[in-house]
């Protein structure tokens, strides 16, 4: 399915990837990942500080946020019924840090942190693509290594951080949102199924 932002077409096509379309109704029988991206990151951005609740702030990412980050997302994304963190994302976090992805830099890291004590406790990054739909290259935005350390859960860090990360994504011209993960959670940010992720 397609979600777009306000009065604009909503169209089903498939039950497996989450897609928010932004501003115009998308081809969607025809998708592929563009190789060569038409533009690159970093992308000018927003350097505002957001008081959330308690002492957290809501920021863009820094070169200096790169070590504490990596670690959040090997804590975050590994297997917590085994406690084994996931040293595959922390070092694909290190690469997105370190610039080898031209299409990411730090400022495309939302940053929470938590100013009593330093530590950065969520974190999301907009990875900006170019999709090829039905022979015209697209402009889209993928949210990716969505995490919240376990003692900050359920406080709406998330919510948050999308709703920054959707305005990025507006200001950039990029007309739709994807993104793969958790079966059904990322409904609540306005994202419905829509294509195979593989297809």
């Amino acid at each position: 399915m397609w979600h777009s932002y306000p009065n604009k077409p909503i169209t089903k096509i498939d039950h497996r990837k989450h897609v928010r379309c932004s501003n115009r109704r998308c081809n969607t029988e025809r998708t592929h990942q563009s190789r060569s991206p038409i533009y690159e990151s970093p992308h000018p951005l927003p350097s505002e500080r957001i008081q959330l609740e308690d002492n957290l702030v809501l920021r863009s990412g820094t070169p200096e946020d790169a070590e504490q980050t990596i670690e959040l997302n090997r804590l975050v994304h590994g297997n917590p019924e085994k406690n084994e963190p996931s040293d595959e994302i922390a070092l694909w976090t290190a690469d997105l840090f370190a610039g080898y992805n031209k299409a990411i830099s730090p400022s495309d890291f939302t940053i929470v942190e938590d100013t009593s004590t330093g530590k950065i406790v969520s974190t999301i990054c907009l990875m900006s693509q170019v999709w090829n739909i039905g022979g015209i290259d697209t402009p889209m935005g993928m949210p990716e290594a969505v995490g919240t350390h376990p003692d900050y859960r359920r406080r709406g860090l998330v919510r948050k951080q999308f709703e920054l990360m959707h305005k990025w994504s507006a200001d950039r011209g990029q007309l739709f949102n994807t993104i793969m993960g958790i079966p059904n959670y990322y409904r609540q940010f306005g994202y419905e199924y829509a294509i195979d992720a593989y297809g």
